[in-house]
């Protein structure tokens, strides 16, 4: 029996480099074309795993037919949603992914920002996942 859990992100994921940035951000080393571990040593395919040493389940991403990544792992005992998640909340959408899902807006927008000759300053509050950007225009 399978205990893997495919999730839509509540924003469309299509960035590759920013979504490596972004789990790399959160300590997760990342695989690729590689097997996701779950529950009982079965393990599911990923273009993309997210491997964290505070998680025994890995994250798989794989593309939909949209080219946006969806989410799948085993989410049995929330070790997934507190290491790529909101803290205490994981019932909301993308809530087991809310923090990995915050890093990749703010990693796009940093993105956009520097394409368009701009100085960037980010810091993340690693506790409550706030992420503060300052984006420089002029000198």
């Amino acid at each position: 029996m399978s205990h893997v859990t495919t999730t839509r992100s509540p924003i469309p994921i299509t960035d590759r480099a920013a979504l490596i940035s972004a789990a790399k951000k959160l300590g997760a080393e990342v695989l690729f074309n590689a097997e996701a571990r779950g529950w009982g040593g079965q393990m599911h395919h990923g273009e993309i795993v997210l491997r964290h040493k505070d998680s025994p389940f890995d994250v798989a991403l794989n593309r939909n037919s949209q080219g946006h990544y969806e989410f799948n792992a085993d989410l049995f005992g929330g070790h997934v949603a507190r290491v790529y998640g909101v803290p205490g909340d994981e019932t909301e959408l993308g809530g087991s992914y809310g923090r990995l899902v915050a890093l990749y807006g703010a990693e796009v927008g940093r993105k956009i920002a520097l394409l368009r000759g701009y100085q960037v300053k980010q810091a993340v509050d690693h506790q409550s996942g706030v992420i503060t950007q300052r984006v420089v225009i002029g000198r």
